[in-house]
């Protein structure tokens, strides 16, 4: 191992997160890959002898995990302690994590950490707080604070502890729980974060939030998004999944960075468009389908149109139940127009569209059935252009 600090880097683990539009035994087998996920990166911890595991934001997937999520965080950071007594584990709030009340109490999860002497939580407040740790003859200053800190006028740099004989990482969730719209636009987060604590010595910036890998660095600091160690949404999220791992060689130069790869569940594509009039929709897929392999998903999309009775006869017959035997998950991305052939009639209702989409369709029922002109009728009207208002500003 080369001399010098090695530290690694991860954010968005989402441990106990569920996948309620699974099937209960896939659901499992999503679940089961999130807790593997993090178990790659504590083993590359332990076997690299790493002296620093930094988690950006998402170690839990909700504000009250259940037990055995939670026992299975403390277990594998136990390991880490077991196997290198010096290791530091430093963490700092995500979203789901922290709750902030109307009186500006903070109620966070990762208390539950507050007896283990090895792991430290920052980041919680408005304030900027930090953590010093000694390794291999280096002192190192890990600091954090909510994003929101960033984004006030008010906010001076000189609130940051600096750097001046120690290495500095500045730990990072970038969510603003005061403007959850705010984007991410790397102009904002050089000017905003970069630049000033850069002013105040700090040479690496571990940050997180979004779910994808992206690396920000210059030549003078690293600024680094390991993304998600595992895919959440296989319909949109088809990225190769990342952690961090920084060497840091002296407390003025910016670490060495590299990107260390998770092995996540391999996943098969394969879209369906079904023709008006078109009989064996089963037919369709297990053309469509590959031979199969026990260790992947098959994500199936299923466009156009075809008989209610049809659709229901394909999720209870032989082709569907052959796929499930040769994959560990067959997921349905069902975006069909579902018809009953007798009366024509569309089941729409069937197709679940956004919440704006929802809302609209269930509120112009509503009117339709109200008294035109009516005050009723008026009222409705008046509570849809609300609804609308509220839901665009709260996505």
């Amino acid at each position: 191992m080369l001399d010098g600090v090695k530290a690694v880097h991860t954010s968005a683990l989402h441990l106990g997160r569920r996948f309620p539009n699974y099937e209960s035994g896939a659901e499992k087998v999503r679940m089961g890959d999130i807790f593997r996920a993090f178990e790659q990166v504590l083993d590359h911890v332990v076997e690299s002898g790493a002296h620093l595991l930094l988690v950006a934001g998402g170690l839990f997937d909700r504000l009250h995990p259940d037990r055995e999520t939670v026992s299975f965080v403390l277990n594998g950071l136990g390991r880490i302690n077991r196997k290198n007594p010096q290791a530091r584990i430093v963490i700092c709030p995500g979203e789901e994590e922290i709750l902030v009340k109307a009186g500006g109490e903070t109620e966070c999860i990762l208390s539950i950490f507050e007896h283990l002497p090895y792991v430290h939580v920052i980041g919680c407040g408005e304030k900027v707080d930090s953590v010093d740790v000694k390794v291999e003859g280096m002192e190192v200053k890990v600091a954090s604070c909510r994003f929101d800190r960033f984004l006030e006028k008010d906010f001076r740099a000189k609130e940051a502890p600096a750097c001046k004989k120690s290495f500095g990482i500045f730990l990072l969730n970038c969510h603003s729980r005061k403007q959850p719209g705010v984007e991410l636009e790397e102009g904002l987060l050089r000017e905003r974060v970069f630049a000033p604590m850069f002013g105040r010595g700090y040479r690496c910036f571990a940050l997180g939030r979004p779910y994808g890998f992206r690396d920000l660095s210059t030549d003078e600091y690293a600024a680094v998004f390991p993304g998600s160690v595992e895919r959440f949404d296989l319909g949109c999220d088809r990225d190769r999944k990342y952690f961090v791992e920084y060497r840091i060689a002296s407390a003025d130069a910016k670490p060495a960075v590299g990107a260390v790869q998770t092995g996540v569940r391999p996943v098969e594509y394969v879209s369906v468009t079904c023709a008006p009039g078109e009989k064996d929709l089963g037919s369709l897929v297990s053309k469509a389908a590959g031979a199969g392999d026990r260790e992947a998903v098959l994500y199936i999309v299923l466009e156009g149109e075809t008989g209610f009775g049809r659709f229901r006869e394909f999720l209870g017959g032989e082709v569907l139940s052959a796929l499930r035997e040769k994959y560990a998950i067959v997921h349905l991305d069902n975006r069909l127009v579902l018809v009953d052939e007798g009366e024509e009639y569309r089941f729409g209702a069937l197709h679940v569209g956004s919440p704006e989409d929802e809302f609209r369709r269930y509120m112009e029922g509503e009117i339709r059935q109200a008294k035109p002109g009516s005050p009723e009728q008026a009222l409705l009207n008046e509570l849809l252009e609300m609804g609308l208002k509220e839901i665009g500003e709260n996505q």
